[in-house]
């Protein structure tokens, strides 16, 4: 479904405004549609170009596979987003606190409704029959997806790690924007547009993230502090090694192409695990001083201190 003008797909979670034309995709030209024939992902933050099995696939493989894992890429932005979303609006409707700090939730909430907007509209112009006006199509296929948007988020004074993912998260995608806005010669002007968009709200929102941990994490207690670092150490653990997600994009290459010999594929699902040990990768995605705000918060809250295995 090609979306005309500047229309904006239907939302109906968490409140979102079934006619209301969000800001970012207001700015996007999505007639344009988008070029198959290049990139939709910078190549440094392909993680399996750093594997030594990758040079095994066809360069047909290798496109296609670079086109769906940035198509991956904007889904988990959408669903993590979309899970900030419920803590936060869950917190406005239990919590009490100032007009300050209220007003910063309610900001977030718009501005995330608007982001998910923008990449649900992204991935429904790239792949209309795939998405046909839905939000996910590799993500829908994970088993735990519906548990943590319908249930773990939905309890953020128990499930406190959420504060601490969106600083994570927010600094993680002013890394991938920073990398589409140098890379923008080389990959897909529509996707290069939209994750330079996304990084105008990002800046901001670190210094909102700050605030959600002081006051929504730093007086509670220890015994929900200690679930909060299991639940955090978890999650990014499976954001920088994808082993899910890269099954899930595999399946739809091989069936796509009726590939028969699936043997340079289970080579790489294998090889995948050590991808924390690429000093290459993770310079690129999760080095230290990419993620300033993050790295001095693990510092300043001693409980948080496994993080800094994946701070390189």
């Amino acid at each position: 479904m090609l979306l005309k003008g500047n229309q904006s797909l239907s939302r109906k979670l968490n409140g979102f405004n079934e006619t209301k034309t969000y800001k970012l995709s207001a700015k996007m030209n999505w007639s344009l549609g988008v070029n198959r024939s290049i990139a939709w992902l910078p190549s440094n933050m392909n993680p399996i170009s750093y594997l030594p099995s990758y040079n095994l696939l066809s360069g047909e493989e290798k496109l296609k596979f670079n086109q769906y894992y940035a198509l991956g890429l904007c889904e988990k932005f959408v669903f993590l987003e979309e899970c900030l979303i419920t803590s936060i609006t869950k917190l406005l409707q239990v919590e009490s606190m100032n007009s300050q700090l209220r007003l910063q939730c309610e900001q977030f909430v718009e501005e995330e409704k608007d982001h998910c907007d923008l990449f649900i509209n992204l991935c429904n112009v790239a792949e209309p029959k795939k998405y046909n006006g839905k939000p996910y199509y590799f993500l829908k296929q994970f088993k735990s997806h519906n548990f943590f948007a319908d249930f773990i988020f939905k309890k953020p004074n128990l499930f406190l790690f959420w504060s601490w993912l969106a600083v994570y998260f927010e600094e993680k995608t002013i890394i991938v924007s920073h990398e589409y806005v140098n890379a923008k010669k080389s990959v897909d002007s529509l996707f290069c547009k939209a994750h330079f968009l996304h990084l105008q709200d990002e800046l901001q929102h670190v210094q909102f993230d700050i605030d959600f941990i002081n006051n929504f994490y730093k007086t509670k207690s220890n015994y929900k502090k200690k679930i909060a670092v299991k639940m955090l150490y978890n999650t990014v653990n499976k954001i920088i090694v994808p082993s899910k997600t890269l099954k899930i994009i595999f399946k739809s290459i091989i069936n796509e192409l009726k590939i028969k010999d699936t043997s340079v594929y289970d080579s790489l699902l294998k090889e995948i695990k050590f991808l924390m040990n690429n000093k290459l990768y993770m310079d690129v995605m999760f080095k230290k001083e990419k993620f300033k705000t993050f790295s001095n918060l693990v510092t300043l809250y001693p409980e948080m201190s496994p993080l800094n295995k994946f701070l390189c």
